[in-house]
């Protein structure tokens, strides 16, 4: 920078090649004195008190000896104490997820779960169901039979452990994907890669909001069982007869009847929950309100591996609609004269357990792409992707899909090596 007198204020090398390319020096205006000056800590007023100009360098940085004075216009510059101000503000440290209005929704949600289920359900039946349950169990020789007052409460643990419990110890049970075996024949797990260069995706730190989601979630499960149980009794469902009343006494018959049976209305149920369930979640996306109150939470894990906790971690109004959806669908195909015991059974049994698995670290998939934990791991890394909550036949419809991709990574966890 050099005042109109000739003397050198200032000398600062500015790179711009479209300015000093441009029909005249000039060009450059204002702003990058403005840069250089801000850059080098010069005040702006005291070059522009009065005629200042910008004359471009040569090759080796030097300021020409003469130049005729460009004329530049001065700009307020903004004062030191408030850009001070501005850089000292605090970063939103609160994500909006966590503030208070998604959270009293959550909370409300699952109060008002809790409160329905006690008002839809029939506690008369519920009192029989709770003595049968008790005299099978005091049958087996667990413990004496207890007071009819606390047989309810038991139903309701013994609804609690089959859901909750069963769900724990599903990883256990379903074996994952094999790596090939090595020379002495030995094979582990695999895990469902990593799908960043980064080292390692940390896992999200369970905080007191998310257990008291995970909490309200699993105290709904009992009574959603219990209603899903009353549907299946409106349907014949009948805990005396063989077999409940679901299979056939005939072997011969499983072959004959249910296995037709299952063929035709498993894949109905699936398909058409999965409709459902892709256009909610893909909008709990898409409408920035609904993604903020109600689904965000859940993607603060952007690679899920601990399976039944990480389902669970779900704000209760995206988790009881997706759940209640089962059930009013196989209410609404019961009314169509389309009910199945076994396909309903074996329907909402699947779906819980993929859901589980999907949320694990491990690989495991089903023939076909009807399942595979692969894509439930790209929606959560990539977000805008995958929103079938099991198989990938919607998104492959309606253009949504990603296949997994691995980049390569070396060094240790689940990439170590690729």
């Amino acid at each position: 920078f050099i005042s109109s007198d000739g003397a050198v204020v200032h000398r600062a090398v500015v790179c711009a090649p479209a300015f000093r390319n441009g029909p005249h020096p000039s060009t450059a205006n204002f702003w990058v004195c403005a840069w250089a000056a801000r850059r080098h800590s010069l005040v702006l007023p005291e070059l522009t008190g009065g005629p200042c100009e910008l004359q471009p360098c040569g090759p080796d940085g030097a300021l020409p000896v003469a130049h005729d004075p460009v004329p530049v216009v001065s700009t307020p510059v903004e004062p030191e104490a408030s850009r001070e101000h501005k850089r000292s503000r605090p970063a939103r440290s609160t994500p909006s997820h966590l503030e208070a209005g998604p959270i009293a929704l959550s909370w409300a949600a699952g109060g008002l779960t809790l409160l329905l289920q006690h008002h839809f359900t029939d506690w008369t039946q519920a009192s029989a169901d709770a003595a049968y349950l008790s005299q099978r169990l005091q049958d087996v020789g667990v413990g004496p039979l207890p007071q009819p007052d606390l047989q309810v409460a038991l139903l309701w643990a013994y609804l609690y452990a089959m859901s909750v419990g069963v769900s724990f110890a599903m990883p256990g049970i379903v074996p994952a994907a094999q790596s090939k075996a090595d020379a002495e024949g030995a094979s582990e797990p695999l895990k469902v890669p990593y799908r960043t260069t980064k080292r390692l995706m940390p896992q999200h730190a369970l905080t007191a909001v998310d257990l008291s989601y995970i909490a309200l979630n699993s105290l709904c499960l009992p009574g959603l069982f219990y209603h899903f149980v009353t549907l299946l009794r409106s349907w014949g469902l009948d805990f005396d007869a063989p077999a409940c009343g679901i299979y056939p006494e005939k072997p011969l018959l499983l072959l004959t009847e249910t296995l037709p049976e299952l063929a035709m209305y498993l894949p109905l149920y699936f398909i058409t929950y999965e409709f459902v369930y892709y256009w909610w979640h893909r909008r709990m996306h898409e409408v920035p309100v609904l993604y903020k109150w109600v689904h965000k939470h859940h993607h603060q894990q952007t690679y899920p591996d601990r399976a039944v906790i990480d389902t669970l971690n779900t704000g209760c109004v995206e988790s009881q609609v997706g759940l209640y959806s089962q059930l009013a669908l196989l209410w609404a195909f019961g009314k169509l004269g389309l009910g199945s015991l076994p396909a309903s059974l074996w329907f909402f049994t699947l779906a819980g357990w993929m859901s589980v698995l999907e949320h694990d670290r491990f690989e495991r998939a089903l023939p076909f792409d009807v399942f595979s934990a692969r894509d439930h791991h790209m929606h959560h890394a990539f977000v805008k992707c995958n929103y079938s909550p099991y198989g990938s036949l919607w998104d492959r419809a309606f253009g949504t899909f990603k296949p997994f991709q691995v980049r390569p990574k070396t060094g240790d966890g689940p990439n170590a090596g690729l």
